[in-house]
């Protein structure tokens, strides 16, 4: 059993965002950051642009998970096949999803 998730390949942690100040993952060349777990549990608010192709394909994304009412998550799926195959844990006050382009969040888990 995995406890944290640096520990389950092949999803590759991106390094967490900090407490307290917004946090903005971009992702311009192809697979970027295709596998990885983005944490953005102790941010005040994630924002992350998937603008390549597959450029976040498989990726996991935890949103911020504080209790604050300006705490939100933004996730732009703006690449061709961006986000496929992505999962979200969105239990942020606020959630926000665009999904712009073919098959930028086709089989899309949001939770």
């Amino acid at each position: 059993e995995c406890e944290d998730q640096n520990c389950c390949p092949p999803f590759f942690s991106y390094p967490s965002c900090t407490s307290d100040i917004p946090c903005i993952v971009i992702a311009d060349e192809k697979s970027q950051f295709a596998g990885r777990y983005i944490d953005g549990s102790m941010a005040r608010s994630l924002t992350v642009n998937c603008n390549g192709v597959e450029s976040c394909r498989e990726s996991k994304i935890q949103c911020p998970l504080g209790q604050t009412t300006n705490n939100f998550c933004n996730i732009n799926c703006k690449g061709k096949s961006s986000c496929k195959l992505m999962d979200i844990d969105a239990r942020s006050n606020s959630f926000s999803l665009n999904c712009s382009s073919q098959e930028a969040c086709y089989n899309m888990n949001v939770v």
